[in-house]
């Protein structure tokens, strides 16, 4: 779920809506991640055609770098629909489907995966970690309950050089460093974690996140 929020943060969206619902009778869920990034979906057949060539690769204030994204929420969708501005990819056990539907403005990722119960609750535990960029409204809701959006503001603030990849002229990543801007947070307790733009990368120890 993480990969489509940041793949939606990487777009002009000034709101990202995410819905899981329990499917009934089943240890399925249905997920739906909605923008209104007014381009949409530039290329449709980046959802889904490996290796090919990242738009964001060589910018280090995006997120989704790799393009790797989309394809792995699709490799564990039972089926999927995502419908943007440029047209509609439907995928199911019978391979993708092209479809007239469109959007006038941003894309709708839909797919159901399989997920039980307890599998929910983490990945809603998990979700309410993101921390969206300054203007974005960032909507969860977990089995039809809105999550509470983290409105903390960091404990300090300081710059540091550290590492990166980019990706030079011929799109091959190479290893540099950059000056960032870190912000800190006072963890919830026992729950301190390593973000990157906002999103929660890995757990770690101490009181900060």
């Amino acid at each position: 779920v993480l990969e489509l929020i940041q793949n939606a943060l990487d777009t002009a969206s000034p709101t990202v809506d995410v819905t899981l619902t329990p499917v009934p009778g089943a240890p399925q869920v249905m997920l739906t991640v909605t923008d209104e990034d007014p381009d949409g979906f530039k290329d449709l057949t980046h959802a889904y055609t490996l290796f090919a060539p990242s738009t964001k690769a060589g910018d280090a204030e995006k997120r989704g770098r790799f393009n790797f994204g989309c394809k792995m929420v699709l490799a564990l969708c039972l089926e999927a629909t995502i419908t943007s501005t440029t047209g509609c990819w439907h995928f199911d056990a019978d391979g993708r489907h092209r479809r007239r539907d469109k959007r006038p403005a941003g894309s709708v990722f839909t797919g159901r995966l399989r997920m039980t119960r307890d599998e929910l609750n983490e990945t809603g535990t998990r979700l309410r970690l993101v921390r969206p960029p300054a203007g974005v409204a960032l909507t969860i809701t977990v089995d039809g309950a809105p999550q509470p959006a983290r409105q903390d503001v960091p404990a300090a603030t300081f710059t540091a050089t550290l590492p990166t990849e980019l990706a030079d002229n011929d799109g091959r990543l190479r290893r540099t460093e950059r000056k960032t801007t870190v912000n800190v947070y006072r963890a919830d307790e026992g729950s301190a974690w390593l973000y990157e733009l906002g999103l929660p990368v890995m757990p770690i120890d101490g009181a900060w996140s």
